[in-house]
């Protein structure tokens, strides 16, 4: 009688995996790979002060790179920067290098404190991609558009 219980059981289990096999879908993390141009701005809460640049930005596999857009530059020098970044519970990302864009005769200086390092909430919900990060009193946030290839 144990062996008959024993054998309807795995028979029970078989028959429940094999019928959830069906119900599991593991969706892709969004592509993010690609050219894209648009905005940069970084925003203190507490005083409103913010300071908005156009940029240039390419996401590679596992890397980003963000440079001033040089035919729409505003004034505000943001570093040029490179790292790398991950997909997980938005977009996380980790600068590796930064310099003044050389690019821009104006910009001889930069504040790395001002680059887009961390974690990042992602909205893929309308044709502009934002990555928004917040941290105590400042906003960060990248408005990007898919460069057509």
């Amino acid at each position: 009688m144990k062996k008959f219980t024993g054998l309807v059981a795995v028979v029970a289990l078989l028959a429940f995996f094999a019928g959830c096999a069906d119900d599991i879908v593991l969706e892709e993390p969004p592509s993010l790979k690609g050219v894209y141009t648009g905005k940069y701005i970084v925003k203190q809460i507490s005083t409103s002060q913010s300071k908005e640049e156009n940029i240039l930005w390419r996401f590679d596999d596992r890397s980003f790179f963000m440079e001033l857009d040089p035919d729409n530059f505003g004034g505000i020098c943001f570093c040029r920067c490179f790292g790398d970044y991950v997909l997980a519970e938005g977009v996380r990302l980790k600068v590796i290098g930064f310099q003044p864009d050389d690019d821009i005769s104006d910009c001889t200086s930069c504040n790395g404190a001002e680059n887009p390092e961390g974690t990042f909430v992602l909205d893929q919900s309308t044709s502009t991609l934002k990555l928004t990060r917040q941290a105590g009193d400042t906003l960060k946030q990248l408005l990007l558009n898919k460069v057509p290839e």
